[in-house]
């Protein structure tokens, strides 16, 4: 309080300065300055007032004595003077002077200084600038969990044979061939196979009839056919059941044997002879035995599905096996298993927790559904926290109002529904940018989604979960969206993503939901391994606008339309005529008022009034205490 301190100090003591030789000095120091800025070309358009560089008031800078007289001539026309030396003015009490307005402004400056900021006098508040909660769908997972497994093994054949023991036995025969009248007669045979044809134990194999031979006795005027059949019999006894050699034949099968004559062709067998022993091939089996060692090792609980097989080794189709010519189409294949263990699981426990969540729906995923649900996902409404603001602003009369760059006077007191207004307004403004005159349709939104893998930490449906994009990274994304420069939203996305090796489509969908311009629709089982759902796909309408998304939601709800299954997403934009229903009037539009407010501030002029003021009411809140 300066003025105040003036007013109440002692009465002011004799001039003691030489004013001629104080102005003297001062003129000379700024003699050059002075006259440097008063001759420079620029002079008429830097000086306010300027009147050329030759002024009267020159004089007194050669002439200080001049100046005392000159005063004393201009004090009797002054008007200020008069009232200073007149006898008869009013007399002030300087230890009051003042000092009651003065502890008023003190006691309460935000009362008189009508700046942003205060809730006093005429000013009105302006809305926040910050945004309200926004709304969003989380999902957990309750049910069975697969942990898959796979490997291969072995399947070929399992060849059968059985141990033989071989002989071969033969048989003669002499017959008689009359050619008066072309018959043939039997007349003897002789034979070294014995008994085999009637042992169980032995069985004939093969028989081989060697071609017949036929001579002519001198004189006979018949001839005689010799013919020799060999037996071959597979015994599984190493017992020879034949006889030895023999050149005697038996005539007619009787007993009546003898040795023939020499022109009768040496008659007679060598006797039944042991062949050796050999393998007989009895058929081939299917020989899984790798496979099935290895299934039994699996653990307890883990059960496969049926093997894929391949075939490994068909070249070529006939092996000889143990002396045997065995064929197959394939000898060799390679299995391969796919098995799982089921358990039970539920990551729901964090999620539950969180106080802005509470259960809204569940959704089974099997995928079909047959008897009770093996895996559902429970979903959750949630809530992200609206962002804070430090202090309320307020709107003064007089003040101005600005949005998108176009500022207007507001009236003392603003209109109540200001909020409504704003929101027509832009309203129409992107109803006409959004209108596709191709298809005829307001608002259209792409179909998109993110997969989601069952009772893992892999989550590609971050979005809002990761918190809402406002002020400058709202406005980078916006523009790195609408560039098409996915390298501007890099630094946006919530950071696992990149880790999890979530594609570029989910990555930008996080960012635009994360912006308010996605609508869940719901979410699906996307990929099955075994048993059971192992991972799911979160689906979105999203749009160009948060309110383009707000009048899609609210006005399909006036129309009574929905936006399609999870597996086959509506996004597509309102028809004029169904544009034409929507009652505005009836709509929420909090969540995007805020955005609309947020771009409020005040021109320079109004900003400079203001941090005056404030350094006013800071100079009396600061050193008016026991002034």
């Amino acid at each position: 309080m300066v003025a105040a301190a003036l007013l109440t100090s002692t009465p002011l003591a004799a001039q003691t300065v030489d004013p001629k030789a104080t102005a003297s000095a001062i003129a000379s120091q700024l003699q050059g300055q002075v006259t440097g800025n008063v001759t420079s070309q620029s002079a008429p358009n830097a000086v306010p007032g300027y009147g050329g560089a030759d002024l009267p008031q020159g004089q007194y800078l050669s002439n200080p004595n001049s100046l005392a007289g000159d005063g004393a001539v201009a004090a009797v026309t002054s008007q200020p003077y008069a009232i200073v030396t007149n006898p008869n003015r009013p007399t002030v009490d300087t230890s009051t002077l003042g000092l009651s307005s003065a502890k008023q402004v003190e006691s309460s400056p935000t009362s008189y200084t009508g700046i942003a900021g205060s809730s006093q006098g005429n000013c009105q508040p302006i809305p926040a600038s910050s945004g309200t909660a926004s709304t969003y769908y989380d999902s957990c997972q309750i049910g069975t969990a697969e942990a898959d497994s796979n490997f291969t093994c072995t399947i070929g054949w399992a060849n059968q044979f059985t141990s033989a023991y071989q002989y071969t036995c033969h048989t003669s025969e002499w017959d008689i061939y009359n050619p008066n009248n072309n018959l043939t007669f039997f007349w003897g045979d002789v034979s070294d196979c014995g008994s085999f044809a009637t042992q169980s134990s032995c069985t004939q194999v093969s028989q081989t009839k060697k071609t017949p031979q036929t001579t002519w006795p001198p004189g006979a005027g018949i001839a005689v056919i010799f013919t020799e059949t060999d037996t071959t019999y597979n015994c599984s006894a190493q017992t020879n059941f034949g006889t030895s050699a023999s050149s005697s034949y038996c005539i007619n099968h009787s007993s009546l044997c003898f040795v023939p004559p020499p022109q009768d062709q040496a008659p007679g067998v060598p006797g039944s002879t042991y062949v050796g022993p050999i393998q007989t091939y009895q058929g081939s089996t299917v020989d899984d035995s790798d496979c099935q060692t290895k299934v039994k090792a699996l653990p307890t609980g883990e059960t496969c599905l049926q093997p894929t097989q391949v075939c490994v080794d068909a070249s070529p189709t006939t092996r000889t096996i143990n002396g045997v010519a065995v064929t197959h189409d394939c000898w060799q294949w390679q299995a391969t298993y796919q098995c799982s263990t089921l358990s039970s699981a539920n990551d729901c426990a964090t999620l539950s927790a969180k106080s802005n969540c509470s259960f809204d729906h569940e959704v089974c995923l099997d995928s079909p559904q047959v008897g009770a649900c093996q895996v559902k996902s429970e979903v959750y409404k949630c809530t992200t926290p609206a962002a804070t603001q430090n202090s309320q602003a307020y709107s003064c009369s007089g003040d101005v109002y600005c949005i998108d760059g176009s500022c207007t006077q507001l009236p003392t007191s603003p209109a109540p529904d200001l909020a409504n207004a704003l929101v027509a307004m832009n309203a129409m403004k992107d109803a006409n940018q959004q209108f596709d005159a191709n298809k005829l349709t307001i608002f259209d939104g792409d179909s998109t989604g993110c997969h989601k893998p069952l009772f893992g930490l892999v989550n590609c449906c971050a979005g809002k979960v990761s918190g809402l994009l406002t002020g400058a990274a709202a406005a980078s994304a916006a523009i790195g969206l609408a560039s098409g420069n996915p390298a501007m939203l890099l630094g946006l996305v919530t950071q696992f993503l990149p880790l999890f090796m979530c594609s570029g489509e989910e990555m930008q969908l996080d960012v635009k939901d994360r912006m308010g311009l996605c609508h869940y629709v719901g979410e699906y089982c996307s990929e099955k391994a075994l048993f059971v759902c192992t991972t799911e796909r979160k689906s979105y309408c999203c749009y160009q606008s948060k309110l383009a998304r707000v009048i899609q939601e609210q006005g399909r709800a006036q129309l009574g339309l929905d936006f399609g299954s999870p597996q086959s997403p509506t996004c597509t934009g309102f028809t004029v005529d169904q544009f034409s229903k929507l009652d505005l009037s009836k709509m929420d539009f909090a969540e995007v008022f805020a955005d609309f407010t947020s771009a409020v501030s005040l021109p320079a002029s109004l900003q400079t009034s203001a941090q005056i003021q404030q350094k006013v009411q800071a100079y009396y809140q600061t050193h008016g205490q026991g002034s």
